[in-house]
C-alpha cells in the first residue's frame, strides 16, 4: 500500500516542535526528581498511553491523504500526547510551585484535543459510510482485508471462490440460479509492452471501475489473475445475465484510455464467457468451465471460421 507520510511532513514536524517545547519548558523551569521518589508504575502507564497515541498517528499519518478529516485526527492527537507527554514528565521533574505550565497542558490541552478528535472521528465515520457506499459492488456480506487485489481495488479470486460457494448453497436448498461471466482484455501483453507496466496497471483499474459502475448492486466484482476478471451474477439465469454482459462489453469499447506516452486514446476490446450453476457443483468447476469457455471464444476471434459463398 501507497504510504503518505511524504504529505504529512508539516504535521511531523509539528509533532517534533511540541514535544521539544513542552521537554525544553520543564527543563528550563524545574528540577529533576531523585530516583527514590519517582513513582515508575505511573511513568509505565502514562508513558503506554503516550505510546499507543504514537502509533495511532503512525497509522494516520501513513494510511491517509491530506484533509480536513486527516487535519483534525492528527491535531487532536497531536494535543492528547503533548497533554500525556507532560503528565510522564511530571513523574521525572519538580516544577516551582505555583508554576501553571503543566496544569495548562493537562487541564486545558487534553479536553479540547479530545474534543477535536471526537469531531474528526465523526467525520471519519461519515467518511466510511460513503465509502461503504461505494463498496457495495465489490464486496458481499464480509469484508477481507488480506484478500484485496490493490491494482484494481477488486477481491480477489479467494473471495469470489468463496462468494460463489455461497451462491451454490442457495441454488441447492432455495433452488436459486447462479450465473458467471469471465473477462479478460484483448492484447493485454502487447499493450504492456506497448505502453509500460504502470499504464497496464491503470487501464486495469479502469476496467474494474467500469466493471463496478455497470453491474447491479447484489452483483460482484472480482479480478481473478492477471488481465482476466469474474463477475457474480446472483439469483440471475444465463438469459439475464447475458443482456448485462453485453450492456457492460458496450460501456468498456466506449472507455477512452489515455497512455501517458501516447497522443490519442487506445481504446481496448475485451472477451467474455458465461456460465450458469448448471456448469458444475463447485466454485472450482464453474470457474475451470469458465476459463475453459473464455480460451474457446479467444481461438474462435483469433481464428474465425468463414462459410463458403
Amino acid at each position: 500500500m501507497k504510504s503518505h507520510a511524504s504529505l504529512h511532513i508539516s504535521k511531523i514536524l509539528l509533532l517534533l516542535s511540541v514535544c521539544a517545547t513542552v521537554l525544553i519548558i520543564n527543563l528550563s523551569t524545574g528540577d529533576i526528581k531523585s530516583w527514590s521518589v519517582i513513582t515508575w508504575i505511573d511513568i509505565f502507564g502514562e508513558g503506554s498511553t503516550m505510546g499507543l497515541m504514537l502509533i495511532l498517528l503512525a497509522f494516520i499519518i501513513n494510511s491517509r491523504p491530506r484533509g480536513r478529516v486527516t487535519n483534525l485526527l492528527i491535531i487532536g492527537l497531536i494535543g492528547f500526547f503533548a497533554a500525556t507527554f507532560q503528565d510522564v514528565l511530571d513523574e521525572i521533574i519538580e516544577l516551582p510551585a505555583g508554576y501553571i505550565f503543566d496544569d495548562l497542558i493537562e487541564s486545558v490541552t487534553a479536553p479540547v484535543s479530545v474534543i477535536i478528535l471526537s469531531y474528526g472521528l465523526y467525520l471519519w465515520n461519515q467518511e466510511q459510510v460513503a465509502i461503504n457506499q461505494r463498496l457495495q459492488s465489490k464486496e458481499r456480506f464480509y469484508r477481507e482485508h488480506s484478500a484485496l487485489d490493490y491494482v484494481t481495488d477488486l477481491y480477489t479470486a479467494l473471495y469470489m471462490k468463496k462468494q460463489i460457494e455461497r451462491e451454490i448453497i442457495h441454488y441447492k436448498n432455495l433452488q436459486q440460479p447462479l450465473s458467471l461471466m469471465m473477462l479478460d482484455i484483448i492484447d493485454f501483453d502487447e499493450f504492456n509492452r506497448r505502453y509500460g507496466d504502470q499504464d497496464g496497471d491503470r487501464l486495469l483499474a479502469q476496467v474494474a471501475n467500469i466493471l463496478t459502475m455497470n453491474i447491479r448492486n447484489v452483483d460482484l466484482a472480482c479480478r481473478f489473475a492477471g488481465d482476466r476478471f469474474i463477475v457474480l451474477f446472483p439469483q440471475t439465469h444465463l438469459i439475464d445475465a447475458r443482456i448485462y454482459a453485453d450492456e457492460i462489453l458496450n460501456a468498456l469499447k466506449n472507455m477512452a484510455f489515455k497512455p501517458d506516452n501516447a497522443s490519442r486514446s487506445v481504446f481496448n476490446e475485451c472477451n467474455i464467457s458465461l456460465v450458469d450453476h448448471s456448469a458444475g457443483s463447485t466454485a472450482e468447476e464453474l470457474i475451470t468451465a469458465l476459463n475453459t469457455a473464455l480460451e474457446v471464444n479467444k481461438q474462435k476471434q483469433r481464428f474465425p471460421t468463414h462459410k463458403a459463398a
